[in-house]
């Protein structure tokens, strides 16, 4: 009676390790989290504006005795048109905002979005297959489910993925970082608009999607650094390559490619001169975004269209 107790202990004891390792508790705010978000909105037709910023928490505040993490959005703006461009729809422009005032509480993340004054939930992180999720400052349907879990590990610990279904943009909720699709954007489908979690970084390391360099791109980005670049395609349209040329040579210049939703499609590092090729052969026929990065700071940004 004896060995087989013990044998049954044996069985218990992985189980409950496995589960404790995914339920252990995880500060979201630690470790100097950053997002990497792209997005592309309608300005008016056929004006959009291109964006590529970063989510970062920096300061302490207080409100109703309650102590929140300061959320800033840091990025570039770049107008550009599909027509004839119209007056006002061209140029680059950089923001530094607050973007609102979050903090935890358990597996929850509250928000007070920097023009309201009163908090709401975020997001609800506690939850399991088949369940449904609650309405928040981002999320406006009740048809949204858990289908599936799995995990992203980091050194700090385990942040589960839930895979969702129903009226839903985004492909999944991922626990402390947000969805698929950014941070405090929606996760449902938005009107003239479209958004895209590109990378997600603690200490330095990005975890999701995967592993890499850290995702920071703007601290400071002075009106210099972004008219300091003439930047040129040719051919355009293209429909095997394309070549970008900078009327300055390059020393850490990256480029990124984006379609029209915002989303990334090709990106290139560690580039330097003033020509750079870009293989049209790995983008599908259609608009694109592409943008130039010289040290981490916006250098320029043009459309390109891929023809076959």
């Amino acid at each position: 009676m004896k060995k087989r107790y013990f044998k049954l202990l044996l069985l218990i004891c992985p189980i409950t390790l496995i589960h404790e390792a995914f339920a252990q508790d995880f500060d979201y705010f630690a470790y100097q989290p950053v997002w990497r978000m792209a997005s592309m909105c309608a300005q008016g037709y056929p004006c959009v504006a291109s964006n590529t910023y970063n989510y970062v928490l920096e300061g302490d505040s207080v409100v109703n005795s309650v102590e929140y993490k300061v959320l800033y959005s840091r990025g570039t703006s770049v107008l550009m048109w599909f027509d004839n461009p119209p007056a006002g729809c061209s140029g680059s422009s950089t923001f530094d905002n607050v973007a609102g005032l979050v903090r935890i509480e358990g597996k929850k993340i509250f928000i007070i979005p920097a023009w309201e004054s009163t908090e709401q939930l975020l997001y609800d992180f506690d939850l399991e297959v088949g369940n449904t999720l609650p309405l928040t400052y981002n999320n406006y349907q009740e048809n949204i489910t858990v289908i599936g879990i799995d995990s992203i590990n980091t050194p700090y610990g385990y942040l589960q993925r839930f895979a969702l279904a129903g009226d839903t943009w985004s492909e999944y909720l991922i626990e402390g970082i947000g969805h698929s699709k950014g941070f405090i954007e929606p996760i449902n489908v938005p009107l003239e608009c479209g958004y895209e979690l590109q990378c997600y970084s603690l200490e330095d390391e990005a975890y999701y999607p995967g592993p890499g360099l850290p995702c920071l791109i703007v601290s400071s980005v002075s009106e210099k650094a972004l008219h300091s670049y003439g930047l040129g395609l040719y051919p355009n349209p293209a429909s095997t390559y394309t070549m970008i040329a900078a009327d300055m040579p390059l020393l850490n210049g990256s480029v990124r490619v984006t379609d029209t939703n915002g989303r990334m499609i090709l990106e290139q590092n560690g580039l330097s001169g003033q020509k750079i090729r870009i293989d049209a052969l790995l983008l599908e026929p259609g608009l694109y975004i592409v943008q130039l990065y010289e040290s981490q700071q916006f250098a320029g940004a043009k459309k390109l269209i891929i023809t076959r």
